[in-house]
């Protein structure tokens, strides 16, 4: 069949016993595919085909099955990179670090030789690049673009750094990512102060010999300490989003944005040595043993090679407080917060003597919990019963929305509900079939991040 197939096709045509042999056994084997650009594509040749396998996937999640805002926002930002390269305005190769193409081990081929090759040495060159003046304009102009908004705001863009900076530690630190999430959303662990500022981060082996230097007035040793420090304590789950219930249990001293803290710590000698001792302590591949809450390390040990984060001795911060024990004290989220404003502190404190305390009562306890609860089922009701109303009127009549408010506003209403449900998940009673149970795996993250 195969000669009469090669006789049959010899000629100016196929005769008809060729057709049919060829119809019959031969499969369609030459596929010719033609693309076309509409538009100015954006991104260089060699980048224009996963950017559109990016757009497409983005599109399928935006119209029918949404993606969480956090993955949107990555999808931007990852898209932004190209655009910024095409036009000129950052550097391929640390666009290529950002993303993932090139390897940790590749630092010092990016950024000089004398780069140390981790992932905390990554997040910092990362962090001074993509903040720089022309890079932060056009990565911020792009993501205008993709995110089809007019504005975006400082702690928005530093929002959207994360996907990129915590790309190394991402899987390790699996179990804290949504507190980290939150506290880069929250401000972030990059101070303001370095957006669209030239700096040049200094490289060492130990960060605490950077601290000298910061406080002499060296600007880049200080901004080196608070990135490299603020993203180890954000990824270490030791700076956590500005939240109230953490503060009215006492748990931090006050309330604070995280890129606050991060630019305070940078003020004095106690917060740049708790900056650089947090930074030294980083690990990328495992989890610090102060992330662990008091539920998990009840059902489980920390995972081997497990390390501390050491507190800074408060009478000579260059030196490590130790337990009686001989063994580092570990830093906790409340000294952090205070060291980043000592004077507010005290401020709190002297608040919170002041205040007038409750006067006695003679309701017994149990009566107390019983009309409480009830207090709470009705009000919980009503504001249900609200906010189902709201919406009706913003369905009935477009021109009333956001009936919700502005941004800040729904913001709020979204965080209060957290600490309700933090509240309630914390004190639910034990199944009927056992006497102590486990708590949810999803209960509230501020109930999960001070426990």
């Amino acid at each position: 069949m195969r000669v009469r197939f090669v006789q049959g096709v010899a000629g100016e045509a196929p005769n008809e016993d060729a057709l049919r042999i060829g119809q019959a056994l031969t499969p369609p084997a030459q596929v010719i595919l033609s693309t076309d650009t509409v538009g100015v594509p954006g991104v260089a040749p060699a980048e224009q085909f996963d950017d559109a396998v990016q757009a497409l996937v983005a599109s399928v999640h935006g119209e029918f099955k949404p993606w969480e805002p956090s993955a949107s926002d990555a999808a931007a930002v990852v898209r932004a990179l190209p655009r910024a390269v095409y036009d000129g305005d950052l550097d391929e190769n640390v666009a290529r670090i950002a993303t993932g193409y090139l390897p940790v081990k590749d630092l010092p081929t990016v950024f000089g030789k004398t780069v140390p090759a981790t992932a905390l040495w990554r997040a910092v060159y990362l962090a001074a690049y993509l903040c720089a003046p022309v890079e932060f304009a056009a990565i911020k102009r792009h993501l205008r673009d993709q995110l089809g908004v007019s504005r975006i705001e400082n702690r928005t863009y530093v929002g959207h750094l994360m996907t990129l900076i915590d790309l190394p530690w991402r899987q390790a630190k699996q179990d804290t990512r949504r507190q980290a999430l939150r506290a880069w959303q929250n401000g972030g662990p990059i101070p303001h102060e370095i957006l669209g500022v030239d700096w040049d981060p200094v490289p060492v082996s130990d960060f605490t010999a950077l601290v000298p230097k910061a406080l002499a007035g060296d600007v880049n040793a200080r901004y080196t300490l608070q990135v490299a420090g603020g993203i180890a304590l954000v990824a270490d789950k030791l700076l956590l989003s500005n939240t109230g219930s953490a503060a009215d249990r006492e748990q931090v001293p006050f309330r604070s944005d995280v890129n606050d803290v991060v630019a305070g710590l940078g003020t004095s000698a106690d917060g740049l040595w708790l900056l650089a001792r947090a930074a030294n302590a980083f690990r990328a591949d495992r989890r610090a043993i102060n992330s662990y809450t008091s539920q998990e390390l009840q059902r489980t040990s920390p995972a081997a090679g497990s390390y501390v984060v050491p507190r800074p001795r408060p009478d000579d911060p260059s030196k490590l407080l130790h337990d009686n024990a001989g063994q580092p004290d570990p830093l906790v989220p409340y000294w952090v917060v205070h060291y980043s404003d000592p004077a507010r502190t005290a401020q709190e404190k002297a608040k919170k003597a002041a205040a007038p305390k409750p006067a006695p009562t003679t309701e017994s306890g149990a009566a107390k919990v019983v009309r409480l609860r009830a207090a709470v089922q009705s009000q919980l009701n009503a504001a249900l019963a609200d906010l189902k109303t709201l919406i009706t009127l913003g369905s009935a009549d477009l021109s009333l929305e956001p009936v919700l408010g502005d941004q800040a506003t729904w913001k709020s209403l979204v965080d209060t509900n957290s600490e309700i449900n933090g509240a309630l998940y914390s004190a639910r009673p034990p199944a009927p079939s056992v006497v102590v149970t486990v708590p949810d795996e999803e209960d509230d993250e501020d109930e999960d991040e001070f426990a």
